[in-house]
């Protein structure tokens, strides 16, 4: 439900309506648990998780290694500014 920015009364009547309309409150109310899902603070810890490990394998792999993959980035980047 979008209303004019800084439109107390236009709020007003939107709220009203919404309240007054229980088809198109249940509607944003299932909207908005779908929107907010993947908010729940088990998947946060889980991305932060997934975020670190990530971190951390780039920091601790080989210097031989880490070199190659640098090098395959540039390569990449190259062949994309080269396009």
């Amino acid at each position: 439900m979008l209303v004019p920015f800084e439109n107390s009364a236009a709020i007003a009547t939107a709220t009203i309506a919404l309240l007054a309309n229980d088809e198109a409150r249940q509607a944003m109310r299932e909207r908005a648990y779908l929107y907010a899902r993947p908010m729940v603070w088990k998947r946060v810890a889980q991305s932060y998780m997934a975020a670190f490990l990530r971190a951390r394998a780039c920091c601790v792999e080989p210097d031989h290694l880490r070199f190659a993959v640098q090098a395959g980035a540039r390569e990449a980047e190259q062949r994309v500014v080269n396009a």
